[in-house]
């Protein structure tokens, strides 16, 4: 039977951390979970948050490992799981067998969809799996996009709160580096750039940003257009709001303007590398904000459970309203802003501005309805209609 086991004091870089693993019956680490729970306590969330995690991801890899107990069901590796035998575990074992409530069940979907996320990024499985996840007698379903971004509160800041949470904490008091830090967290926001590709070589690279924004321009306020090479080497062609364009324009032609590679360079000009750079950058702000705040649990777990991913959905969420705002399809439009492959993921965001925005009928028009995230707020919009 697989079980949490707590590591303390782990000395990783400059910092001790506290985490958890999945361990075996000779309390050997399991490698694909515990390497899960090991980055999301580098990446900064609670101890609490991962130990609920580790509880979760145990008992999911101890009714894999044990066959006999759960007949028909497992007996294979977690990247061989089928959709069927996904719902029968939800359904057959944690709420039959062990009667677990319907709340403790979602919060099962969250650790495993997460987990599962994390094991196809991180190439520990070749396909990302697409389980529908089914348990109770009305059958609540649920993509893995979808149970991961479950409530729009905790996704979702406006462009106020991204300005006095997020930039108003950066840490480093150097010019140069506190303006390119700014940029990054703001191309996140405003272009919806993917951590990785802040240090991809192409996508900002000076000779193609002078070409696009000329030293003449003189600050006239003005969005462009670029070319963004993202996940598996695809391009997209991103829309920069003003505002971004506007923080490109100022660090290329003020204090990086000895720079000739990559905008995201040391202050001597060496290109940047390391693909976390902007979601470390990010947890930095989150956790000085969070040392000088005082702050209700929930709002402190909202904030723990943000990453530099999130500012993405933020934009894919205000590319939603731009496109209400101007007439424009959002499912060709922020489609291709994001480089979805599924435009169906689109419809995530759609469903975002429908709820901030009160779009009622827009509402009516979209699948989503059925999942969780739709019915949390059922009630919400019945009253709207009134």
């Amino acid at each position: 039977m697989a079980n949490s086991q707590v590591i303390k004091n782990y000395k990783y870089a400059s910092r001790v951390l506290n985490f958890y693993c999945v361990v075996d019956e000779l309390r050997v680490p399991i490698f694909s979970p515990s390497m899960y729970l090991f980055h999301l306590a580098r990446a900064g969330n609670a101890e609490k948050t991962i130990r609920g995690y580790s509880f979760d991801l145990a008992k999911f890899f101890s009714a894999l490992e044990h066959t006999e107990k759960v007949h028909g069901i497992f007996g294979k590796d977690f990247r061989e799981l089928t959709d069927e035998q996904m719902s029968r575990y939800l359904h057959g074992y944690l709420k039959k067998k062990l009667e677990l409530a319907d709340s403790t069940i979602e919060r099962h979907i969250a650790s495993i969809s997460s987990f599962y996320k994390y094991a196809y990024k991180y190439g520990l499985m070749s396909t990302v799996p697409h389980f529908t996840y089914s348990y109770g007698d009305e059958e609540t379903k649920t993509s893995i996009m979808q149970g991961l971004t479950i409530k729009l509160h905790e996704t979702y800041m406006n462009e106020s709160t991204f300005k006095d949470v997020v930039l108003a904490n950066l840490t480093t008091k150097d010019p140069f580096l506190r303006e390119r830090n700014k940029l990054a967290l703001m191309l996140g926001y405003h272009a919806g750039f993917r951590t990785e590709e802040l240090v991809f070589e192409e996508n900002l690279c000076v000779k193609k940003l002078r070409k696009l924004l000329h030293k003449e321009d003189k600050r006239v306020p003005r969005a462009i257009n670029l070319d963004i090479t993202g996940k598996g080497g695809k391009t997209r062609n991103v829309q920069l709001t003003v505002e971004g364009t506007t923080a490109i324009y100022d660090f290329l032609w003020g204090r990086a303007k000895h720079i000739k590679t990559n905008l995201m360079s040391t202050k001597k000009g060496r290109p940047l590398s390391y693909e976390g750079f902007g979601t470390e950058l990010f947890r930095e702000c989150i956790n000085t904000y969070l040392e000088k705040t005082t702050l209700e649990e929930d709002e402190v777990k909202t904030w723990v459970g943000r990453h530099y991913h999130t500012l993405r959905k933020c934009f894919a969420t205000n590319a939603v309203m731009f496109c209400q705002k101007t007439g424009l399809d959002s499912r060709i439009f922020v489609t291709q802003w994001m480089g979805h492959e599924d435009p169906q993921t689109t419809d995530i965001y759609i469903f975002y501005d429908a709820v901030l925005n009160k779009r009622l009928n827009v509402m009516k028009d979209l699948n989503l309805q059925e999942t969780v995230f739709a019915q949390l707020y059922h009630k919400k919009y019945r009253k709207g209609e009134k």
